[in-house]
Order: structure tokens, then C-alpha cells, then sequence
């Protein structure tokens, strides 16, 4: 949705939006269509805003999304600290790219035999 088209929808839906978890997912997606790549949407405003996000509406997949922003944002021990609280079980493989984001955090950290444990262990999603 990097197009003008969609950031003009973004914005109206930001004029007229209440404040809460929808504003909070707009600002989001502004935020992904205004970088002109994924490294520029690594910073502390979405750390912020998947920390909103997460005590506004808890889920996995927020849950992950905030632990990739938060270790992007600082140190990847930070970010695999933030997704403890989720089971190794089906709600947290079953989330897109999650293994795979995971094992980039692992690996960053020297990791390297524990993330390809993960990899492999791990369905293809």
C-alpha cells in the first residue's frame, strides 16, 4: 500500500478515527507506507506503537511484531525477551514469518546452532 492512493486513505481514516487500537493500526500502516524501506520502520516510533497496540488488543501476532520492533529498536536480547510470554506451540508458529524472525534474532546474538534448530524444526509458513 505504498502508493498515494493509500496513504490518502490512511489519512482521512486518521482525521475522522477515534483514538484506540484502530488508530493505533493506521499509524502503523502509515508508518510502513511512508518509509521507502523496512530498515526506516525499525525505530522506536513502532516500538512504541506495538506496545500501545499490544496492551490495547493482546494477541501472538502483535505480540511478535513488537518483539522484531523492540529488538530492531535496541538489542536483540531485548526482542527475544518480549516473546517469552508466547507457547513454542501452534499459536506462535503459525504466525507468518515468525520462525524465521526469531532465528534472525537468535543469529544476531551468536546464536547460530539454536536458530537453525528453529528453522528446521519448524513448518514452512
Amino acid at each position: 500500500m505504498r502508493s498515494r492512493k493509500g496513504q490518502a486513505l490512511i489519512d482521512k481514516a486518521m482525521r475522522h478515527g477515534k483514538p484506540g487500537r484502530i488508530r493505533c493500526r493506521l499509524q502503523l500502516r502509515r508508518l510502513h507506507c511512508e518509509a521507502p524501506d523496512a530498515e526506516s520502520t525499525t525505530g522506536s516510533r513502532s516500538r512504541c506503537l506495538y506496545e500501545t497496540l499490544e496492551r490495547m488488543q493482546p494477541s501472538p501476532v502483535v505480540t511478535v511484531n513488537r518483539a522484531v520492533a523492540v529488538a530492531n529498536a535496541s538489542r536483540p536480547e531485548q526482542g527475544l525477551y518480549c516473546w517469552t510470554p508466547l507457547p513454542d506451540g501452534a499459536n506462535c508458529v503459525a504466525i507468518p514469518n515468525s520462525t524465521a524472525a526469531r532465528a534472525v534474532l537468535l543469529e544476531r546474538l551468536g546464536r547460530a546452532a539454536e536458530a537453525a534448530r528453529r528453522r528446521t524444526a519448524a513448518p514452512l509458513n
